[in-house]
């Protein structure tokens, strides 16, 4: 696997608690299994952008992200803002 891949898994899961959420939380809220999103955060599998959407949904972000970043550069962002707004 990719280190794009793996950054990825661990953004996501930084992201989830910094939102304070439990895996299961953020798989209601998103309507992602649990089980998917553990995956992704283990760097087991991929996320694809449509999986990253509806993540983002829940923590906060709009869904306007310009579609021709990079799965790593969304989360990236999500991450700054996310950060910016519990200082």
């Amino acid at each position: 696997m990719s280190n794009d891949s793996k950054a990825l898994g661990q953004r996501i899961k930084e992201l989830r608690l910094l939102a304070g959420l439990t895996l299961r939380q953020l798989s209601v809220e998103s309507l992602v299994s649990a089980s998917h999103l553990g995956c992704i955060e283990r760097r087991e599998r991929l996320s694809s952008a449509r999986i990253l959407r509806k993540i983002a949904k829940p923590l906060g972000f709009d869904q306007s992200e310009p579609k021709q970043r990079t799965s790593i550069e969304y989360l990236n962002v999500c991450v700054k803002g996310l950060k910016e707004m519990l200082e």
